[in-house]
């Protein structure tokens, strides 16, 4: 029972037993994988195992299977309670008497584990449930699937990828059609990477959220507001906010809601401080979509397109601007990604998604977007770009760009007395860097500013 112990197991616990009673009752052929039954094995004691069977069962009926000339029929009530039930199911004849002994000890079970209220596992299941909007039986395949990850749930044989749907709807008692359009890849499920293209649950997606680890809520594992205490004036931006930010703020304006803004160019041009000057200027909140989490491990792409449709449901279009910067791997549109559709893993490394889940994630947008790429156009698929509305490639820096930059950092990190406009265009002229450059240096400054005055 060691993988069992790893987990929370009151929630855990009834779903499996729940789950697997249904398999019980709905599987009809020989059960060629006894760790189907290990759940009897691990949580039910063997001597009241063999008291049920010997009380269902007739003395003729037990001697018959312990010589049966099948290996998988052979019955010996000595054996741990996985190979005993195994060798029972085997046994056609009487496997209904079988069943009736299983549906017995799930019910001993269910009553050892009355509900003692929500422990995490639970709570985290009914976040999910409010935030995506999940139906009862999408909240249902995804508990399945849960389950089948983390217990020692197993199905009674070997299940292809294709056949999973019709196991599922076994396992849930439902009927195999409804469940096969809730495991669509337009469905939530799929499309919110949930589930990876193989119908599992997909660890790179939630595994750091269900077990706790954090107590972040969903929607701030994906996306954050953004701070406006820092944004540059909107005049900053000369010529760029004239004529391309007027032609943006009207487009935002008038759209409703879905309007997706690309804004690419050189690294350290500017592109992020812009957004969010751009939300600001418009009064709207800005909502930025993680890239890392707070160990600063990059996050997979399956979590941040995640995090996207996330937001995308929960913010109000008429009140917000969300931005997704270092958008790169996202937009190049390859066929390398992970499968259909793949919160919260991470990794130190990003792959390219597939444009057609790209696209769709394009067209479903309802909150403005603006998407931030370092890299050229020309290596994002056409698809992709045309469901852009506008867009707008950023210069590298000019000299009157770096010394706005240099005054406004210098007056943010309290650094006049120490660095007089003089200085600020000297360094501008001299040292062709980015803003983040700029805001980098000098909170080492800042720094070392503060150190050097502190008492020894």
């Amino acid at each position: 029972m060691a993988k069992f112990k790893q987990v929370p197991q009151n929630f855990l616990f009834r779903k499996l037993l729940k789950y697997w009673g249904n398999m019980v009752q709905n599987y009809k052929d020989d059960c060629r994988d006894d760790d189907f039954f290990d759940i009897m094995r691990n949580c039910f004691d063997h001597d009241k195992g063999v008291e049920l069977i010997e009380a269902a069962y007739t003395p003729e009926e037990l001697e018959e299977m312990k010589h049966a000339k099948s290996r998988a029929c052979r019955l010996d009530l000595e054996d741990a309670l996985d190979d005993v039930f195994c060798a029972l199911w085997n046994n056609e004849d009487t496997r209904d008497k079988c069943r009736a002994v299983l549906d017995a000890a799930r019910e001993y079970m269910e009553a050892d584990s009355a509900e003692k209220g929500a422990d995490i596992v639970s709570r985290r299941f009914a976040e999910l449930v409010r935030v995506l909007k999940l139906s009862a039986l999408e909240a249902d395949i995804l508990t399945l699937a849960y389950v089948r990850d983390q217990t020692c749930f197993s199905w009674p044989c070997r299940v292809e990828d294709r056949e999973k749907p019709l196991y599922y709807a076994m396992a849930l008692d439902r009927s195999y059609d409804e469940v096969v359009k809730a495991l669509s890849p337009k469905g939530t499920l799929l499309k919110f990477c949930l589930l990876d293209g193989d119908y599992d649950f997909s660890r790179r997606t939630l595994g750091g959220f269900m077990d706790g680890t954090s107590d972040e809520t969903i929607e701030r594992r994906f996306y954050a507001k953004s701070e406006d205490k820092d944004v540059l004036p909107w005049e900053f931006y000369g010529d760029l906010s004239a004529k391309d930010g007027e032609v943006l703020k009207r487009m935002i304006t008038a759209s409703g809601g879905k309007c997706n803004i690309l804004l690419y160019g050189a690294p350290g041009t500017g592109k992020t401080s812009f957004a969010r000057s751009l939300a600001k200027e418009l009064g709207r909140s800005a909502w930025e979509v993680r890239q890392g989490d707070e160990d600063g491990r990059n996050m997979k792409s399956e979590a941040r397109m995640m995090g996207i449709q996330v937001c995308n449901s929960q913010e109000d279009p008429a009140e917000s601007l969300m931005i997704v910067d270092e958008a790169d791997e996202l937009l190049r549109g390859s066929s390398c990604g992970f499968g259909l559709f793949g919160l919260f893993g991470f990794d130190t490394g990003g792959k390219s998604t597939e444009k057609g889940v790209m696209n769709t994630i394009l067209d479903e947008m309802r909150v403005p977007a603006v998407w931030i790429s370092n890299a050229p156009a020309r290596e994002m698929d056409e698809s992709v770009r045309r469901r852009f509305d506008y867009s707008i490639c950023f210069e590298r820096l000019n000299n009157g760009q770096r010394v706005a930059i240099w005054r406004n950092q210098v007056a943010k990190h309290g650094l006049e007395a120490l660095i007089p406009e003089t200085k600020i265009e000297e360094y501008a002229a001299k040292y062709e860097t980015s803003a983040g450059g700029i805001s980098t240096v000098l909170s080492n400054v800042k720094r070392r500013k503060w150190t050097s005055l502190s008492p020894r």
